[in-house]
């Protein structure tokens, strides 16, 4: 029931629920009852339990919910040897993740990030260490007890409550100051490393919103994303776009020596836009051990007020923010000094005199996609005109293949 409600509020996904134990002359050595292996090989959910069948809620001592945690851990980093698959038998309901974490090439190439989450009936009332590195991996630990559990099936899902003051994690911003009962607008400046520290301890679950998911290196986009950090990191926020961002509430600081505002906290923070930005710096910066200190990424927050129409407008955010016009390698080139010339020649130079018509006319070279058309809107062309110029151009383009060919054959 509670991984159910995990999954509902985005926590964890394709869960399954097992058991291992291993029980020695010294106790329990270690102990799972359940996981999840993310698609992309990124994410590891490890599930342990401390139930009490008595109907009063009982306490969890710090004692008793460090023990557990650590049986979890054990089992990881038993696991993640090779070794130790040999000893489970093939009819384990626990053996298929057994022989994933030993062997298959992927988990050494992307694992990043393991959650072992504390299940409970009872209530935990201390605290208990935030993470770790067992293995060479990042291990984070998670308390769902009563109280957690409650709220999570209350509220459907548990806000990221993210304060970068606290982290040491400078973010300046300005506001537009329009106002208006829906929303609320920031321009903000995030440092590389504090987004890849949010995403290492969030993951997925930063980006709920959002329509894609992180498809690792094999894009244009990721790759020049992670070759612009690796060799021209300076350069970063130039070249990136960015992400957009919604939020429920933010609390907002002044910078010293007057020099302007800086988000010190936001409550329910939510990439909608710029999920592969995300993902990409921290895959860079974990995989690769570069330093992203001179990586920032512009941040565009929207502060929902409206609560009744959050998700209705947070939707849309995120529609309409991963809706564009596909940019084409020829529009990228079209600023290129060689096309530039080309495109000032056509306007100056006359083109030679047509047999029977009476007007002068010059070339025209489409520099950039929709050129042509929109000079003929500015002028006023015709569609008569229009259609008597687009067969013209047909011609031509016609007459240039011939050339081209006749070119090839020679």
């Amino acid at each position: 029931m509670v991984l159910s409600y995990l999954s509902e509020a985005g926590e964890t996904e394709n869960y399954r629920v097992c058991f291992d134990e291993k029980i020695s002359k010294r106790g329990v050595e270690h102990k799972i009852n359940g996981y999840s292996l993310y698609e992309n090989y990124e994410t590891l959910d490890l599930f342990v339990t401390i139930y009490n069948g008595d109907s009063t809620i009982q306490s969890v001592t710090k004692g008793d919910a460090d023990k557990t945690i650590e049986r979890a851990v054990k089992f990881f980093r038993n696991a993640i040897y090779k070794d130790y698959v040999n000893e489970i038998e093939e009819s384990s309901e626990i053996f298929d993740l057994a022989q994933t974490l030993a062997n298959v090439p992927e988990i050494k190439e992307y694992l990043t990030r393991v959650n072992i989450f504390l299940i409970t009936n009872g209530e935990v009332k201390s605290d208990v260490k935030i993470s770790d590195t067992i293995a060479g991996y990042t291990i984070f630990y998670r308390t769902i007890d009563i109280n957690y559990f409650f709220n999570l099936s209350d509220k459907s899902r548990v806000p990221i409550e993210i304060n970068f003051e606290r982290a040491g994690y400078k973010v300046p911003c300005i506001v537009n100051e329009t106002e208006n009962s829906d929303y609320q607008s920031w321009l903000a400046i995030i440092p590389g490393i504090a987004l890849a520290d949010i995403y290492e301890q969030y993951g997925a679950r930063l980006l709920e919103q959002n329509v894609r998911s992180f498809l690792q290196f094999t894009g244009k986009i990721n790759k020049g994303i992670r070759n612009t950090i690796l060799k021209e990191q300076h350069m970063f926020m130039a070249f990136n776009n960015g992400i957009a961002a919604t939020a429920e509430e933010v609390t907002i600081t002044d910078l010293p020596n007057n020099q302007g505002k800086a988000i010190a906290q936001v409550k329910d923070f939510q990439i909608v836009n710029g999920g592969q930005t995300t993902a990409s710096v921290y895959h860079t910066w974990k995989k690769d051990k570069v330093d992203i200190s001179y990586v920032f990424v512009p941040v565009k927050l929207t502060i929902v007020k409206n609560r009744e129409n959050f998700s209705e407008i947070v939707g849309r955010i995120a529609e309409y923010a991963n809706t564009q016009n596909k940019v084409s390698a020829s529009d990228l080139s079209s600023n290129k000094e060689n096309h530039v010339l080309i495109e000032k020649l056509s306007r100056t130079i006359w083109a030679p005199p047509i047999s029977g018509e009476t007007t002068q006319t010059r070339w025209f070279f489409e520099r950039s996609r929709g050129q042509y058309k929109n000079e003929g809107i500015r002028f006023g062309i015709t569609p008569s005109k229009e259609n008597s110029l687009t067969n013209k151009i047909q011609e031509v383009k016609c007459s240039l293949k011939n050339l081209w060919l006749k070119l090839k054959l020679i």
